[in-house]
């Protein structure tokens, strides 16, 4: 059986190793190595580095050939070290892009909105939506995602994924009222400087 742990250089193991006193013998000229007790191996330690890249995919595998346990007069087995993101509690990762969540009112899937996020190295970006979002509508940030493996200085996408919140009655305010007819008539301007009629 072979078990790591992680240490500040490198990956340590465990692993069953050759008897260095006997090598391998299980005696000495005149006696049984007192080492490994006529076993012939031992325990013992070995420590390999690992060297994960900005933007290793999910699953990729590092092999350290002939690592694995030693058995008399057999050759020693691969060790394969596969690689794998922890949770975050706030972002996703699909391939190179980054994904977070976030709820919405309905007056700003209307109007658009403002809102800071808060990256994954500490950075606050600035977000900005001057568009109407509809029930199930991304909002993508070019550049903001995961750096992409063998391509240094580029990276995948931010995706914001909105939640409209819909309100569960509509109180009669004027104000509120005013705002939505004029993104109601901004829309249609728009629609129609698409499409070239009212």
């Amino acid at each position: 059986q072979w078990r790591q742990r992680r240490g500040r250089h490198g990956v340590e193991s465990e692993t069953t190793v050759g008897c260095k006193k006997c090598g391998g013998l299980g005696k000495l000229p005149s006696e049984p190595c007192p080492l490994c007790k006529g076993k012939r191996t031992n325990a013992g330690k070995v420590t390999v580095t690992v060297n994960v890249e900005p933007g290793m995919l999910e699953g990729q595998t590092f092999t350290f050939k002939e690592h694995g346990e030693q058995e008399p007069g057999a050759v020693s087995g691969d060790v394969l070290l596969h690689v794998y993101s922890e949770e975050h509690e706030d972002f996703e990762r699909e391939g190179s892009d980054l994904i977070c969540r976030r709820n919405i009112s309905l007056m700003e899937a209307l109007l658009g909105f403002k809102m800071e996020i808060k990256h994954l190295d500490g950075r606050i970006i600035d977000v900005e939506r001057t568009e109407v979002t509809k029930p199930g509508q991304n909002h993508e940030v070019a550049g903001l995602g995961m750096p992409i493996h063998k391509k240094p200085g580029e990276f995948g996408k931010l995706i914001i994924r909105l939640n409209i919140v819909f309100p569960q009655r509509i109180a009669v305010d004027e104000d509120k009222a005013r705002n939505l007819r004029r993104a109601d008539a901004r829309a249609k301007r728009r629609r129609r400087k698409l499409f070239g009629r009212a």
